[in-house]
């Protein structure tokens, strides 16, 4: 998938699993040792297009088959338009360790734009955490408190249950999901718990909200 950022174009390399019936769009983001394979590997592709969403895995820009960028760009710009070409419209982010770097700044300035937000033990953008601290009550601030979110950790991943907790604070609307006996990449120590847990948040909190709001 060919992405224009204006100074440079970009190819991103991609997995899709389409669903018979479409609930939603879900993108999902790698950590820093993966790539959109590993979405794969362990079943969550298969498991989101089975519940019925379009599950959108890429491999990050200098990661896995996509080339590194030749210029600075900012985080959630670059995702923005990735997200644009690929036709993903207001989709649930599951976002791993590194990757939070671009889902964490994509929410910072487009958080009208993601349904739902799935963080495994993220990395945060500098920018993040003076959101609650600093701006509590800006507009930007609320926006982000009423993303509905699954906080993913693993028991033995001190460091990111550490961050996990502070996204909790950050987004009252959220379920927080300890892995036990979890490391860092939880989602790969116990990959059916996970899927299921993902596919269950979408289905029975995300989807059924919308439903009643309307």
């Amino acid at each position: 998938q060919s992405v224009d950022l204006s100074s440079e174009s970009l190819s991103v390399h991609c997995i899709r699993s389409v669903p018979l019936h479409k609930k939603g769009d879900v993108l999902l983001l790698h950590g820093a040792k993966f790539s959109a394979k590993t979405w794969e590997t362990v079943g969550t592709l298969k498991a989101l297009s089975d519940a019925g969403f379009e599950a959108v895995a890429i491999d990050l820009p200098g990661y896995g088959s996509t080339e590194a960028l030749k210029f600075d760009h900012q985080p959630h710009t670059v995702l923005i338009k990735i997200m644009k070409s690929l036709s993903l419209s207001k989709p649930a982010i599951i976002s791993a360790s590194m990757s939070g770097m671009y889902s964490l700044d994509f929410i910072i300035y487009h958080p009208e734009d993601v349904l739902a937000f799935i963080p495994i033990a993220p990395v945060f953008p500098d920018n993040f955490g003076n959101l609650s601290v600093e701006e509590p009550k800006s507009a930007t601030a609320q926006a982000i408190q009423s993303i509905s979110s699954l906080v993913v950790w693993g028991s033995k991943d001190l460091p990111g249950k550490r961050r996990s907790k502070i996204l909790i604070s950050m987004f009252p609307k959220s379920i927080p999901f300890e892995i036990q006996g979890g490391t860092h990449p939880c989602y790969m120590d116990e990959p059916e718990m996970f899927n299921r847990a993902v596919t269950s948040f979408l289905t029975n909190h995300v989807m059924i909200g919308i439903a009643n709001k309307n």
